[in-house]
């Protein structure tokens, strides 16, 4: 959605964005809706495989999956254009298919 904004609107998001990662209250609030995330994901998963939420290794596999979302937007940092975020959250999403290889 946000690679299709028009530049005003994008400028505004960035600087919203700024504010979240410069205001230790905003950026908690932000990893409160990861945590919130994890949850939903768990539970379209469980669905999915057919196993429960609270199963560890689907609450370990949505963990990875929010883990990739929280590094990239920590990696792509404010300035970075959506194609840039994107091409983070791809790359990481591709390393945790792979295994994770170091």
């Amino acid at each position: 959605m946000f690679a299709d904004l028009p530049p005003a609107e994008l400028a505004t998001q960035q600087e919203r964005d700024a504010l979240i990662r410069s205001v230790p209250e905003l950026r908690a609030r932000m990893l409160d809706e990861f945590a919130k995330s994890l949850e939903l994901l768990a539970e379209i998963v469980a669905e999915r495989v057919e196993r429960r939420p609270d199963d560890p290794a689907v609450r370990t596999l949505a963990g990875a999956v929010i883990g990739v979302g929280i590094s990239a937007w920590y990696t792509a940092g404010h300035h970075a254009s959506p194609k840039d975020y994107l091409a983070v959250m791809d790359a990481g999403l591709a390393h945790l298919e792979a295994g994770l290889p170091l």
